[in-house]
């Protein structure tokens, strides 16, 4: 604390946003074994997740199950029409005068950068969607 010029730790505990975000995430099946969630001004962003037990190396301190993990694939199955909408905006892949002309020749449409080029502006555009519709 101030007081005693930082001697001391401050004590944290969760706030009920934090139990309820730590209940959500029980109940989608993420195993939180050696971490937990706080609100606290000594993370960036005001909320930082801090070791709950003391830790080895090696130690799995969380598991999130694949089909709860925000990845393009699982965003895309819940929001098609943005998906769809991503995949349109996504630039073209570089090619040279000759590349684009053999691919002209052949009938190919042009390649567009894959997802993962891509990954985060589209991750953040799902997160978005998914915050806007509850979801």
């Amino acid at each position: 604390t101030q007081e005693d010029g930082g001697k001391s730790a401050t004590v944290e505990t969760q706030t009920a946003d934090d139990e309820r975000f730590t209940a959500w995430c029980e109940g989608a099946g993420i195993e939180i074994a050696g971490c937990e969630l706080r609100t606290t001004p000594r993370s960036v962003a005001g909320r930082g997740v801090f070791a709950s037990r003391n830790l080895r190396l090696g130690d799995e301190v969380f598991s999130v199950p694949h089909d709860v993990a925000l990845t393009a694939e699982n965003a895309a199955a819940h929001f098609p029409e943005l998906s769809r909408r991503l995949l349109e905006c996504r630039p073209l892949r570089a090619r040279g005068r000759i590349g684009r002309l053999w691919d002209r020749l052949r009938g190919r449409q042009p390649a567009r950068l894959d997802a993962d080029d891509c990954w985060q502006p589209e991750l953040t555009a799902y997160a978005l969607a998914a915050l806007e519709s509850g979801h």
